[in-house]
């Protein structure tokens, strides 16, 4: 225990001489936590979004449209077809679709 506590009183020693060593043991850290505080964002938003709509009903148009309101995906496009949708996909047109089924609005 006596090594640490003479390590630890000399670091402490160093640190009152050194005028440089303070600064970059007080703000660096500080400015660390700003800057990455501000850069680690996890929200999702504006993600292309391809809506193919088999059902066609007032419900399943709310759906696509509460998707898009949302401000997570912004409409990339209207497939018409499955192969299409895999098409949109493939083609990085869209990263994420959205395909509603027939009778979605029962």
């Amino acid at each position: 225990m006596s090594r640490l506590s003479s390590l630890i009183r000399k670091e402490f020693q160093q640190f009152r001489r050194d005028k440089k060593m303070r600064g970059i043991v007080i703000v660096a850290p500080i400015m660390q936590i700003l800057v990455l505080g501000y850069a680690a964002n996890m929200d999702v938003k504006d993600v292309p979004l391809a809506v193919y709509d088999q059902d066609r009903s007032a419900e399943s148009r709310a759906l696509a449209a509460a998707f898009i309101a949302s401000g997570s995906f912004i409409l990339a496009a209207n497939p018409d077809s499955n192969e299409a949708v895999d098409e949109e996909l493939s083609s990085g047109t869209a990263e994420r679709a959205l395909v509603v089924p027939p009778a979605f609005g029962r």
